[in-house]
């Protein structure tokens, strides 16, 4: 243990928190049109074991994020190095699920917070520092990255004369972003996740007192009820996510915890009858129970 660095222990332990974080939320149960042990939910091509092999081969990267932000480069470099990282990280995962998307946008969001929550430990500046260097390290991703596109949509009116010009395909987020005006992950991401930060955190951590299961659920009824899951709009419209918006306000509402699961369980059924399956909202609660284990076992802020 001695010879070991701090900084590369700390990479390794926020690696552990990550992959726990990650095991916690696909473990949960009911979770409305998500996988489970219990249930593949709106999922026909994976289950839980899916989730357990691509978590397992994407926990070493968990360990590299978090070792890119214990640097002296600027932030902006390192979201360079990190989306490098995370190239390697979606190859490895699709090898291990034979191309099933299991943890695209985890990997995305993951990878952010764990280089930034390195960065905060680096400069030893807090926990909260993390949203901020969060904010700083993807400002300008939506107007960078999306508006362009738009632009180019406005002008052309055509997607494949938009992927002629930029010789590529337009990604899926480009495109809701030119249907819907949806920023998605890079909207959360830019705002220095603030529906985690300013929200679900708070919800987590309020009820750390009951049964973990119903502290997660809770805190995934609180996520629905207040992030735009852009993952909807793969098989479903705009109401679709107005629709789960307003059911997560209406759970999080009920006080017994017993109606509280019985509820989600209908839930899950309709979700999964009607292929609804809000795994954007998954990945935040992820992120969400990570940094609570880091605010308090890390930087022992209560």
């Amino acid at each position: 243990m001695e010879n070991i660095k701090v900084n590369n222990f700390l990479s390794y332990t926020l690696g552990e928190y990550a992959t726990e974080a990650m095991m916690y939320e696909v473990a949960v149960y009911p979770s409305p049109g998500l996988v489970s042990p219990v249930s593949n939910g709106a999922h026909e091509d994976m289950d839980y074991y899916t989730f357990l092999k691509s978590t397992a081969v994407l926990s070493k990267y968990m360990i590299f994020f978090a070792e890119s932000g214990f640097s002296k480069e600027n932030l902006k470099n390192i979201f360079s190095i990190i989306r490098k990282i995370g190239i390697e990280a979606e190859r490895d995962m699709f090898k291990k699920t034979e191309n099933i998307n299991t943890h695209k946008g985890m990997i995305f969001l993951m990878g952010i917070t764990l280089a930034n929550t390195a960065k905060a430990l680096y400069e030893n500046t807090g926990f909260y520092s993390i949203k901020e260097n969060i904010k700083t390290m993807t400002r300008g991703i939506v107007s960078n990255e999306l508006r362009e596109i738009k632009n180019l949509y406005e002008k052309f009116h055509e997607v494949e004369i938009i992927e002629t010009n930029l010789g590529r395909k337009l990604t899926y987020g480009e495109k809701l972003y030119i249907n819907y005006g949806i920023e998605g992950i890079r909207g959360e991401v830019e705002s220095g996740l603030s529906v985690v930060f300013d929200g679900a955190l708070k919800v987590y951590e309020a009820n750390e007192h009951k049964e973990e299961h119903v502290r997660i659920l809770r805190t995934l009824a609180y996520l629905m009820g207040h992030c735009k899951d852009s993952t909807l709009l793969h098989r479903h419209n705009i109401e679709v996510i107005e629709e789960v918006n307003a059911l997560g306000k209406r759970l999080l509402e009920i006080e017994s915890d017993k109606e509280f699961l019985r509820e989600l369980e209908e839930v899950n059924k309709d979700f999964s009858i009607r292929r609804i399956s809000p795994g954007g909202t998954a990945d935040l609660l992820a992120v969400t129970i990570f940094l609570s284990k880091v605010k308090k076992e890390i930087f022992k802020e209560a």
